[in-house]
């Protein structure tokens, strides 16, 4: 290659680059580099791409011819222009690739000394990084490399290194049929010196499973092997999905009916064997590409033209009869339904009743039929014997009409899962004379269960005597598998729902675990004597942890209001005490932008309603933070007033305005979707997790209101909110949170922490200390009851998680065995509402969630010691 850095690397290089490509995002990027000199060029050409130079062309060429290929004839291999050699590993999902990883050879490497090369921890890590089964052996096929995909036994994969797979399979005491199939390949590879591969199939667990399997020879520079890279890729999805598609192809093709598929211009590109045969012609070349014209005489082509095709256009199917022309000019009559596909094609299905039309006798009895239903149909005597049953009853049972002659279609089609009750109901209401319908399901030939839906109807002669029964019925197996694929699939969205709130609890508890540390280790650190770089520090970390703790919570509000679990409240409430409040937490982020936030409320909102005040506190704290967020200079102004509609309920009107960037129309459009901030230049200006506005829409609308936005780019943002309300009479002016508690002298009094995360521990244990208070500490559940059997304290500290012992298994035995009515305070990470319902029931007294503040725990403490 001709780039610069090769010239500044040593002579031999034995290291390994690794890049990946995404097909979705269409992108390169670097997996692997840690020798220094390769590392440098990275840096410096970011892009995977470029290391190719003028090959780059070449190799997006082979990289989608790989991705569209489903075969087995393709290669995993690359050279460029400079005859250096890169392995092409897919990646699939679900059936289709999705990503590729390339492992570059140079060929300035020089023969890489395999015991070496794999001693590289680096190497080792990349190759079991690819999820393929990757092997390296030598030119006898012993095994020199294993990746943890390929066998996933790591006591086998270790004893398997210098071995072949006879040895394996030897071992394991299974037939060598596929180690000496493998052998061949591997000799075939070793002769001709280039990448052999082929498809392999075994049965695992019952299931036949396919893999594409490849060796790749890697020669020296006499152009011998000596080393050779295996590699298999699982392609069972491939291979089941072909097999259903031929088998598809394969009953369309043989079909009794006529099917055709016809493009926008109505010319022919698809016939089947019936459709042809239908009109006398050999082959499907002879019509393919001509119009439907040519099977239609004048007459009927102008029926068609003016009563058919009107309603198929509005409709967009139609059912009914055509007579067509032959190849030899002769009628051809048909059942024919059209369908307009979605791209504009037209389906045709047709069946020929040419020969009924001819047949005297046939028409006779088809003629009570014919209005009914062009399905199965079944006629018997007056003693349930049949008589007769047409074609499509033949094709669906799989019985030919002489088989079924004389025989009760009741007995005949029963089987395993047949409903006895509802057949004996069918022939007592026969019995009286009467129509019976229903669903049910019955059995082929070959033993299939097949649901039909069904009418059986008794004939009378003209003197009222019942001398026939005709049953129609309709093949609805596959109505019935839809509706049994919907319950399986409801019941798979059910498990995932619980299984995604299970993650967010997890999620919740393992970042809120540690972000409690830092916040509380912070905030005391603050409070201690600190150089001027050494505040500013301290003050970002614990910013950018709140930040993060911002995220945390909407995330979680997200779930919650997805799933349903937010509950609004309607108790008194002072709109003006709400508003006043969400201001003055937020007043001195304003004055840290040297922002003025002025509010502009009206005395209406004095009087007490009945709301939410927990939520319209979340909706206001969202929208006028977003305003000093995008404000550099100026203010925010929150207006706030009682209104009165023309009809329906008086309403809370707010209006928060700021001088801020404002946005544009397509911004403005997607300002309320989950996780949309604008282009990506503003999410790295501003930050944030794209769901406050998205959080803020859902509550003022489970509240009943509306919001509304209006904005110009460069000038400023207005958001508009109405929330209806019910105003009531009351002397109290009740606020938003309950009065506010002092924090008691606590010295002297004693606590168990029982907390098994050593910051947390040390956190919790450096407050209490400077609070005078005596601690005690516990491990897990299982240390705090042994502590509990000889200290007395006044408080116990609970965390959740523990080894050993949980904190909520602690707690039941603290009450039901040590008898103990302490106080006991959960510490949990989990910020949930139904898991604070848990501890509750287990017989915790309270809950303080992390990360918590110094404040907030003596708070708590303060609470509970009398």
């Amino acid at each position: 290659m001709q780039n610069a850095f090769i010239t500044e690397l040593p002579p031999i290089v034995n290291k390994l680059l690794v890049w990946e490509f995404d097909q979705q995002s269409q992108r390169f990027k670097w997996l692997s580099f840690d020798n220094s000199d390769w590392k440098h060029y990275v840096l410096m050409n970011s892009d995977p791409l470029s290391y190719y130079s003028t090959s780059s062309d070449m190799l997006l060429r082979k990289i989608e011819e790989l991705l569209r290929s489903t075969g087995n004839d393709h290669s995993y291999t690359f050279f460029d222009t400079e005859d250096n050699l890169t392995l092409l590993l897919p990646i699939h999902s679900e059936g289709d690739y999705k990503k590729l990883a390339g492992i570059i050879i140079d060929h300035q490497m020089g023969i890489v000394d395999p015991i070496s090369f794999l001693g590289d921890k680096t190497i080792r890590q990349v190759l079991n990084f690819l999820p393929i089964d990757l092997v390296l052996f030598d030119s006898e096929q012993r095994f020199l490399f294993i990746t943890d995909h390929a066998i996933r036994d790591k006591e086998t994969r270790e004893w398997l290194i210098g071995k072949t797979e006879i040895d394996l399979f030897t071992r394991r005491n299974r037939p060598l049929d596929l180690p000496l199939k493998r052998m061949e390949y591997f000799r075939q590879m070793m002769a001709n010196k280039q990448t052999v591969t082929y498809i392999e199939s075994d049965v695992i667990k019952g299931r036949r499973v396919y893999k594409s399997r490849s060796f790749h020879p890697i020669l020296d520079s006499n152009g011998d092997v000596y080393l050779v890279v295996g590699y298999g890729i699982d392609t069972t999805h491939l291979m089941e999905k072909e097999h259903i598609i031929n088998r598809q192809n394969l009953a369309i093709e043989k079909a009794s009916d006529g099917i055709a598929i016809l493009d926008k211009h109505g010319c022919y590109y698809y016939l089947n064997d019936a459709h042809i045969r239908f009109f006398g012609y050999s082959s499907a070349s002879e019509l393919i590409g001509k119009s439907w014209k040519t099977l239609y005489g004048p007459e009927e082509l102008e029926r068609i033209d003016k009563e058919i095709f009107p309603l198929l256009a509005s409709e967009g199917s139609w059912t009914g009869e055509t007579v067509g022309l032959s190849k030899q000019g002769e009628p051809v009559f048909q059942e024919i339904t059209l369908s307009i596909m979605p791209e504009g094609e037209l389906l045709c299905i047709c069946r020929d009743f040419s020969e009924r039309k001819k047949q005297a006798d046939e028409i006779r009895k088809l003629a009570l039929v014919v209005e009914n239903t062009n399905s199965v149909v079944i006629i018997t005597d007056e003693h349930h014997r049949i008589e007769w049953a047409n074609k499509a009853f033949m094709d669906l049972t799989g019985y030919q009409l002489e088989e079924v002659i004389e025989k009760n279609p009741t007995q005949l089609l029963a089987g395993p899962d047949t409903d006895v009750k509802q057949l004996q109901l069918v022939i007592d209401t026969l019995q009286r004379g009467e129509s019976f319908g229903g669903e049910s399901i019955n059995y082929k030939k070959s033993g299939e269960p097949y649901w039909v839906s069904f009418q059986v109807k008794p004939l009378t002669n003209q003197s009222g005597k019942m001398v026939h029964y005709f049953a129609v019925m309709e093949d609805i197996t596959y109505r019935k598998n839809i509706e049994k694929d919907l319950i399986i699939a409801k019941e798979a969205a059910e498990a995932s729902a619980r299984s995604k709130r299970r993650f967010l609890a997890n999620m919740s508890h393992e970042i809120r675990t540690p972000m409690n540390a830092v916040l509380g280790l912070t905030e005391q650190l603050l409070k201690t004597e600190l150089t001027g770089d050494q505040r500013i520090l301290s003050e970002t970390i614990s910013q950018a942890a709140n930040n993060l703790l911002t995220v945390i919570n909407d995330i979680l509000d997200i779930s919650k209001l997805e799933e349903g679990k937010v509950q609004i409240e309607n108790i008194p409430m002072t709109p003006k005490v709400v508003i006043e409040r969400a201001i003055n937490v937020l007043m001195h982020k304003a004055e840290e932008k040297g922002l003025q936030i002025i509010p502009s409320l009206d005395k209406s909102l004095n009087q007490l309603v009945l709301g939410d005040p927990y939520r319209l506190n979340q909706v206001l704290l969202n929208v006028i933070g977003n305003g000093i967020k995008f404000t550099h200079k100026g203010e925010v102004i929150v207006k706030g007033t009682i209104v009165h509609p023309h009809s329906g309920d008086d309403e809370l009107q707010l209006e928060i305005s700021d001088t801020g960037i404002g946005m544009d129309n397509s911004t403005k459009e997607n300002i309320f979707t989950e996780f949309s901030q604008g282009d990506q230049s503003f999410v790295r200006k501003y930050g944030g997790s794209g769901l406050g506005l998205s959080i803020t829409k859902t509550l003022v609308e489970l509240m009943g209101g509306r919001i509304a936005i209006q904005s110009i780019f460069g000038k400023g943002t207005s958001v508009l909110i109405n929330i209806p309300y019910t105003a009531i009479q009351d002397t109290e002016q009740p606020g938003l949170e309950e009065e506010v508690q002092s924090i008691s002298d606590l010295t002297g009094r004693s606590v168990l922490l029982v907390e098994d995360n050593k910051f947390n521990s040390m956190l919790a244990s450096m407050i209490l200390k400077k609070s005078g208070i005596q601690i005690h500490t516990a491990f897990n559940g299982k240390e705090a009851l042994d502590k509990l059997a000889n200290v007395e304290v006044d408080v116990i500290l609970m965390d959740i998680q523990m080894p050993e012992m949980d904190g909520v298994t602690a707690t039941s035995l603290v009450r039901s065995e040590l008898k103990l009515k302490t106080p006991i305070i959960a510490l949990t990470a989990h910020a949930l509402r139904e898991e604070k319902e848990i501890y509750l029931r287990a017989g915790m007294d309270d809950f303080l969630s992390k990360p918590f503040t110094e404040n907030e725990l003596l708070m708590i403490l303060s609470k509970w010691i009398h």
